[in-house]
């Protein structure tokens, strides 16, 4: 990096300290390894739950496995020892933070990137609130005592207010305490929810509800605290780096292009001509490493005139509709395209989908093209002495893709003008190293690589492997039609045996 020609970006965030929540996930390591790569930061304090299998400090170690940080490795890991990984936990009181370095954070802190959320789509209102709202509120009151806080950045989604047809970039208000939520919760558990249930009933799933909550928790520091929010829409790949179409999470479209690819899914309940709002996940990292400086910014009128909001928090819709949209049907075509030119050689049949946005169809699609099969297959396994799973491995595969039908039957009007003064309130230099104008991407390019991190990144499945894959491809091609052929054959003589009997029966033929 260029000691002496910093962009104003690198500018702020030289010698600071950072306080990331969320590492271990997609955004998370993404930010972790853009501050590396492309800042002078001081530390950057990491906080990281335990799970069933390893603790902070093994999943950090796992963490810096991923290929993402190769580069910053090859070109200097003396940076790797900018990071402390710091116990704790998003849904418990003070997040589960020993005193001692409770204290160092509040004295040392001085940006916060909040991107730890429950986002599971089987998770529950109470547990969700507890980690998205509870959380957000504990990290606000540590926020609230760090003496050098210069920024407060919160990843949200464009989908916390989709009970909106039109979403501005201000925090809307709920009819609801949400301190007074949250005790409920805490107290009664999903009992505590009964008094709410005519509000949460109005949102798809835990996560978008719960996020619209923390929202109006952030509110409550207008004027106090130098926040913002960056909400994004539908996070698939990254576009230019650090590894161009590199994904880890089935989240979003990215569940339904897997199942699809793979020939498992083969009914979807969506409208193909309704707009998918998709963003690539380096821009909305990018997206939130400008909010962090552009909070510190604000007092610079003559910068962001339009952009300054004197005692409101200011909100960023990462969107990409309103500038450079793309309609479902055309994702589906580009994503088949270049999932049959590199298969992957973990391909179980062949890959064709029907999108119907009539429920009844797709009922009874769903029933006929997945329910079916997959009894048929459980039994066999059965009979050779195999336990049966294929009935549960679409129950999972229902979990990706149920929550996704809403957003696919819907769409929205989203306003980015924040977004856009952002961009223009920035240095060229800044533009390039931290872009996230979706305007500039060219959707067939970048898909064509999406498809193809998918297949390195999730399934595994390294491209020496493409020519396996493209022979399965053709015999499960020949296999499928085959099918197709014998099922059309059997319904014609189905067909003409009961028109026989019909007629017979009635005319004496």
């Amino acid at each position: 990096m260029d000691q002496g020609n910093l962009s104003d970006i690198q500018d702020f965030y030289k010698e600071k300290c950072v306080l990331l929540t969320g590492a271990t996930g997609f955004l998370g390591k993404l930010i972790l390894e853009k501050l590396l790569r492309s800042t002078e930061v001081q530390k950057i304090y990491l906080l990281v739950r335990r799970n069933r299998k390893d603790d902070p400090e093994k999943r950090v170690e796992k963490l810096l496995e991923c290929p993402i940080f190769d580069g910053i490795k090859r070109i200097s890991s003396e940076c790797l020892s900018k990071i402390i990984v710091v116990h704790g936990d998003m849904s418990l009181i003070d997040l589960g933070l020993e005193e001692k370095i409770l204290k160092n954070l509040v004295k040392e802190v001085n940006c916060v990137f909040h991107t730890a959320v429950a986002a599971k789509v089987n998770q529950t209102i109470v547990d969700a609130s507890l980690t998205n709202v509870r959380g957000t509120g504990e990290l606000l009151n540590i926020a609230r005592s760090m003496k050098k806080l210069k920024s407060f950045v919160l990843v949200s989604t464009a989908y916390s207010n989709c009970v909106k047809e039109e979403i501005d970039e201000k925090i809307y208000d709920l009819d609801v305490d949400v301190e007074e939520f949250i005790t409920s919760i805490e107290s009664d558990g999903v009992k505590g929810l009964e008094k709410y249930k005519s509000l949460t009933e109005k949102w798809p799933s835990s996560f978008t509800f719960t996020m619209a909550l923390a929202e109006n928790l952030i509110k409550n520091e207008s004027g106090k605290l130098p926040v913002a929010i960056v909400r994004c829409s539908s996070i698939i790949a990254t576009n230019l780096g650090p590894i161009r179409g590199y994904i880890d999470s089935c989240h979003g479209p990215t569940g339904v292009v897997i199942g699809v690819g793979l020939g498992i899914l083969r009914v979807f309940y969506g409208d193909d001509d309704k707009v998918g709002d998709i963003v690539t996940a380096d821009y909305v990292i990018n997206n939130a490493i400008a909010a962090g400086w552009a909070v510190n910014e604000y007092k610079d009128y003559d910068k962001f005139e339009k952009l300054y909001l004197k005692d409101k928090v200011p909100v960023f819709n990462c969107v990409s509709s309103p500038n450079n949209p793309i309609k479902w049907k055309t994702f589906g075509e580009i994503m088949d395209k270049y999932g049959k030119e590199s298969p992957s050689s973990k391909l179980m049949w062949y890959p064709y989908k029907i999108v119907t946005s009539c429920l009844y169809n797709y009922l009874l699609l769903k029933f006929l093209l997945h329910t079916i099969p997959a009894f048929i297959l459980d039994i066999v396994l059965l009979c050779v002495g195999k336990r049966g799973r294929i009935s549960g491995f679409y129950d999972q595969m229902e979990g990706y893709t149920g929550n996704i039908q809403y957003f696919m039957n819907n769409s929205w009007v989203f306003n980015d003008s924040n977004n856009k003064e952002l961009i223009k309130g920035m240095t060229r230099k800044d533009r390039e190293l931290f872009n996230f104008d979706h305007s500039d991407i060219d959707w067939e390019s970048y898909l064509e690589y999406y498809m193809k991190g998918i297949r390195v990144y999730i399934l595994k499945d390294e491209m020496n492997t493409v020519k396996q894959g493209q022979k399965k491809l053709q015999t499960f091609k020949y296999l499928h039609y085959s099918l197709i052929t014998l099922g059309c054959v059997i319904l014609y003589l189905f067909a003409r045996f009961f028109l026989k009997m019909f007629l017979g029966i009635f005319f004496n033929v």
